[in-house]
């Protein structure tokens, strides 16, 4: 519907330029046969009186006979006319419209508009809760109520069962709560449960751990909680706990966070100052591997992420470091901190992709500046010796042994310990995808075997979910109202499927959400997210973007006029012959020039251009006031006057 509206627009502004010009010949004909042609008594007379044959046709030859005004054109003229128009009609016209129109494949629009209301009406993130030996008494209704006044786009899905007899047997033989937690961690990992979004809450009814904890909800490494307790009716007054590990939060501060990307390209960089004093070089005798897949293993469904390394050497930092004696240390306050990026950010290796880059920065302290340390905002020595840059990446200070080298002619090789590196890295790549490390929570276990804990991988994936598809709405509502206002842009079939294609995904992400699949909802987020971008930044969007309408018809006139000319110059011809006084030897160019008199201006001399006039006498009685030069066939400019 939206095409066909567009070629009648198009048809409509064709046909009135064509009536436009229909109206300027017929008002040229009309002023021919009328005004133009007529003379003052005065002049004629004059002329008359003074005027001599020259060049006369066979036809106006003494002693013939004139023939006087002709009659209407030939047969052959109307046919010659009409066959112009046949092939204009049947040949032409098809074929432009063929050749200029824009190609524009068939858009779910009505879908792209409302793509954002459709999320606000319909999306929402199921997340299943299950207790393990907890009576559902007495929280069944306080859990549904708060959930649905506290956390809109949130279902929270509780399940009540008993808890299975072989991990009774691990939860109350076990000694230590971490070790209780290894395990069912490490069962639930081999079983189908681990491939479910489920948080499980296990009751843990011991006297000890009720004394070293209290009544409180402990957070295991996996989607497990432990309820320790002397009374197996879970306290509503806990679940509020619980929605800040579950749920992300809306008032996070995300200017400190990775900007939204498919995927990361991380860049490890240890620069070495004084590499012919104190070489810094990495532990080999460690796996650098094994450190970073502790980092980025659980991240898999969150972002694709590739990691690089690289040494820079004889690069420094662009501050001057103060001694203090008190200390007995080298220190950088927090003032001088943004002073360090921007130079050493010029010699990373840059490298084509279309995912963001993170960067981590080691800086191996030269001997002349060791010890060195970061100072904070209070003055106070920065106990991890590092700062983290918003969207960026980090730096962190390493010191290295320098009373080794006590001969300033000898070098001595530095091996940076990864796993000190790496608990910084970790630390703050924790806080660009949104989890803040440095909150200690007496509820929370200590991390093992990775950087992340399963259960804050889900809360980070259901905050990006919902980032991907309210993006992806954007954008395909903004392509929407862009193709809608400038219908020149041209919408090729690739454009066409990749919008379908995110629409589609869009749907089915909402659809798995509700269902709790988090892990199917977010790949389909992505997949919608990923389309919509291609749809939007298409290369062939910006083909015929700025192609206004009257440089379509200062293009289209110019080939078309000349068509009407074999029409209408046999007419013109006879025209000027059968009145002597007007008749104009033509010159090349097809024209014809009218000569007519009016009383409002005067003027001695007529110039006609492009012409020659056969028989005009000056007489000395008689001068014309005004002459005008009117150009039949000068339509698309004003008449020209000369005086």
């Amino acid at each position: 519907m939206r095409e066909g509206c567009q070629r009648y627009t198009a048809v409509a502004a064709i046909l009135k330029k064509v009536s436009i010009l229909l109206i300027v010949f017929w008002f040229c004909e009309y002023n021919e046969q009328t005004e133009l042609v007529k003379m003052p008594s005065e002049m004629s007379e004059s002329v008359s009186e003074g005027c001599q044959e020259q060049d006369l046709s066979k036809d106006d030859k003494p002693g013939k006979k004139s023939s006087g005004p002709e009659g209407p054109p030939p047969n052959w003229i109307l046919w010659s006319a009409a066959s112009y128009a046949i092939v204009m009609l049947v040949i032409g016209l098809p074929l432009w419209w063929k050749t200029t129109a824009v190609q524009r494949v068939f858009l779910p629009y009505d879908r792209m508009l409302e793509s954002t209301d459709f999320l606000d009406e319909h999306f929402r993130i199921k997340i299943d809760v299950s207790f393990h030996g907890i009576s559902a008494t007495t929280t069944d209704v306080p859990l549904k109520g708060e959930n649905k006044q506290d956390f809109p786009g949130y279902d929270i899905n509780y399940l009540y069962t008993s808890i299975a007899p072989e991990l009774l047997e691990i939860i109350y033989k076990t000694e230590d709560i971490e070790e209780v937690d290894s395990k069912l961690c490490e069962l639930s990992s081999k079983s189908d449960e681990s491939r479910i979004d489920t948080f499980r809450i296990y009751y843990v009814g011991r006297a000890d751990l009720l004394k070293e904890y209290g009544r409180r909800l402990v957070f295991g490494n996996c989607r497990i909680a432990y309820y320790i307790s002397n009374s197996n009716k879970l306290d509503p007054n806990l679940l509020r706990n619980l929605y800040e590990k579950l749920i992300p939060s809306s008032d996070s501060d995300e200017k400190f966070q990775l900007p939204l990307s498919l995927g990361y390209e991380v860049l490890f960089t240890l620069l070495v100052p004084q590499p012919e004093q104190l070489n810094y070089v990495w532990d080999t005798s460690s796996n650098f591997d094994k450190y970073v897949n502790v980092i980025t293993k659980k991240l898999g469904e969150f972002a694709d992420i590739k990691v690089r390394s690289q040494y820079l050497y004889y690069v420094r930092l662009n501050v001057n470091p103060s001694y203090d004696a008190s200390r007995g240390l080298y220190q950088i306050s927090y003032d001088q901190l943004p002073l360090v990026i921007n130079p050493v950010e010029q010699k990373l290796s840059s490298f084509v992709s279309q995912n963001a880059a993170l960067n981590f920065l080691i800086y191996g302290a030269p001997c002349e500046e060791n010890p060195l340390h970061l100072l904070d905002i209070d003055g106070e020595v920065v106990s991890s010796n590092s700062f983290l840059v918003p969207q960026w990446g980090g730096i962190q200070i390493y010191n290295g042994n320098c009373s080794l080298n006590t001969n300033s002619t000898t070098t001595s090789n530095e091996q940076v310990s990864l796993a000190r590196v790496m608990t910084v890295v970790a630390s703050q790549f924790r806080n660009l995808v949104g989890i803040d490390s440095s909150e200690k929570s007496e509820d929370t276990l200590r991390i093992q075997k990775s950087a992340f804990r399963d259960w804050e991988v889900d809360r980070i994936n259901r905050k990006r979910l919902r980032k991907l598809l309210y993006t992806s709405a954007n954008t395909l509502h903004s392509l929407g109202q862009l193709l809608d206002q400038i219908t020149n842009i041209v919408v090729t079939e690739e454009v066409g499927m990749e919008v379908e294609k995110s629409v589609n995904a869009m749907t089915a992400s909402v659809e798995s959400s509700a269902k709790g699949n988090l892990a199917e909802a977010l790949r389909n987020a992505k997949t919608a997210f990923k389309s919509s971008e291609i749809a939007f930044h298409h290369p062939s969007n910006l083909a015929q973007l700025y192609f206004p309408d009257d440089q379509k018809y200062a293009i289209y006139i110019p080939l078309f006029l000349p068509i009407g000319i074999p029409k209408r110059s046999p007419c013109l011809g006879s025209r000027a012959r059968s009145d002597p006084l007007l008749s104009i030897e033509l010159k090349g160019r097809v024209g014809s020039f009218v000569a007519a008199s009016s009383n409002t201006l005067s003027t001695p001399s007529v110039r006609i251009s492009q012409a020659r006039a056969v028989c005009i006498r000056k007489s000395a009685d008689f001068q014309p006031k005004t002459t005008k030069i009117i150009p039949v066939f000068t339509i698309l400019t004003p008449v020209r006057q000369r005086i």
